[in-house]
């Protein structure tokens, strides 16, 4: 499965300590990423670690509480139709 082009972006960003750069490409791939379930956990490992380093730490411990509930989520998106876009 080849990575997502926005996630590998926001990798190359947060390498060259860009965290600003890489939240927003995070942020726009959170939206599409609700289907897919390692994707939308992948996302917010990735936003958690963009957050810490740009040092906003209150929402780095926000996306690491949301990663359990990432996965389950999407799949009821996925299979059930129903969406919390906000997680």
């Amino acid at each position: 499965m080849a990575e997502h082009d926005k996630l590998k972006k926001a990798r190359e960003a947060l390498r060259a300590g860009q965290p600003s750069t890489a939240i927003r490409l995070l942020d726009e791939l959170h939206a599409e990423a609700h289907t897919e379930a390692l994707l939308h956990i992948r996302t917010h490992w990735l936003l958690a670690t963009a957050h810490r380093q740009a040092r906003h730490y209150r929402r780095a411990a926000f996306e690491l509480a949301a990663m359990p509930f990432a996965g389950p989520a999407s799949l009821l998106h996925k299979h059930l139709g129903v969406a919390r876009k906000n997680l």
